[in-house]
């Protein structure tokens, strides 16, 4: 049996007006949805592990994390590793115009576009992350936190598995474990 660990963790950085006890989670929700057009940058980090049955260590593992900026400017890593040896290490950063990228700390080459090396490690775009936060709303709601609030979520509901892979395009089965956090940062005004 193939267990999978997803873990996705993303800190929105955009503004809520948090006052008192804070928001309810609709109202986290739609906040969200609507702050798409004004964060003019995000940070994403992305760690998909494998399992198998009776197995604590991975088998398989890929971390990616990056920040980008609406006007096409970034930077980023990913490690993925198999039975915890790294078997690939890229880093990239880009500005609106030119992207480069490089492989275990060699030197810096040249992309063809600048939105080009983002890809290979900002693996999800802002709007997919809001649509799977829409996606998932009714079954992880959003939670006060010191900081903001936060979705947390264990387990291998179907609808969260369908949403992950309709959404996001990671492929999950019946036996995957997914583990899942979001953190919408918050801002006292």
């Amino acid at each position: 049996m193939k267990w999978i660990k997803s873990t996705v963790l993303m800190a929105f950085l955009c503004v809520l007006s948090a006052c008192g006890n804070g928001l309810s989670t609709e109202a986290v929700q739609d906040q969200v949805v609507s702050s798409e057009e004004s964060v003019s940058n995000y940070h994403i980090t992305v760690k998909q592990s494998d399992y198998k049955e009776g197995s604590k260590t991975p088998g398989a593992q890929t971390v990616a994390s990056a920040s980008a900026w609406k006007d096409g400017t970034g930077y980023g890593s990913k490690i993925d590793k198999n039975a915890g040896k790294v078997t690939n290490q890229l880093e990239v950063i880009a500005d609106a115009n030119v992207g480069f990228i490089r492989y275990y700390q060699d030197k810096w080459e040249q992309t063809i576009t600048a939105a080009s090396s983002l890809q290979n490690t900002v693996v999800f775009p802002y709007a997919k992350v809001i649509q799977l936060t829409k996606e998932i709303h009714q079954e992880v709601p959003w939670k006060k936190t010191f900081s903001g609030y936060e979705k947390t979520y264990t387990g291998n509901d179907e609808s969260i598995r369908k949403a992950l892979t309709s959404v996001l395009g990671i492929a999950t089965t019946d036996t995957s474990k997914v583990e899942l956090k979001s953190r919408q940062m918050a801002l006292e005004i």
